[in-house]
């Protein structure tokens, strides 16, 4: 049963990526809703799209921008609130690992699910991790990394790298 679920999931993602005309937006969210996606009304997939499950709810106005990537699983929800924009290039996903010993850094694979409330923004290009619970009216700049709580009506623009060392971990 999981890998016909998983086959029309496939083939309702091709579908909706080979969809480029503006016009057909009630389309792609059909064929969302027939994968098990919760969509509001007036959702707009405006480009390609990669889902690894439909453990997701969107809610009503949303817009995604191209080459939006969700992975998320069956333990680890995404849920969108209503009236957000998503920019392109944006990579929301539930999953990560302990940090593992120094022969293997990525140890025990976990997801935790990931909340984006009402009327956000997140700009192109972000990510947002496993975890993260972006509030209310909160604006993510471009090329942000979230991982977190940010709280209601939040700007987070994106801050400098820093080199860390790593130390052992037991």
């Amino acid at each position: 049963m999981n890998r016909i679920k998983n086959i029309k999931l496939l083939f309702c993602l091709s579908l909706i990526n080979l969809i480029r005309f503006p016009a057909l937006f009630r389309v792609k969210s059909l064929l969302l809703k027939s994968i098990g996606i919760k969509v509001g009304k007036n959702v707009k997939v405006a480009g390609k799209v990669y889902l690894t499950s439909s453990n997701i709810i969107i809610g009503d106005n949303v817009w995604l921008g191209d080459d939006i990537r969700i992975y998320c699983t069956d333990s680890g929800s995404v849920e969108l609130g209503s009236n957000i924009d998503i920019g392109p290039n944006v990579t929301i996903c539930t999953g990560t690992h302990e940090i593992g010993n120094a022969n293997r850094r990525a140890g025990k694979g976990y997801t935790e699910g990931i909340i984006i409330e009402d009327g956000c923004w997140i700009g192109i290009g972000s990510l947002i991790l496993n975890g993260s619970h972006i509030g209310k009216g909160s604006i993510i700049s471009a090329r942000s990394t979230i991982k977190g709580n940010i709280d209601v009506n939040t700007l987070v623009k994106r801050e400098k790298p820093t080199k860390v060392k790593i130390r052992e971990v037991n």
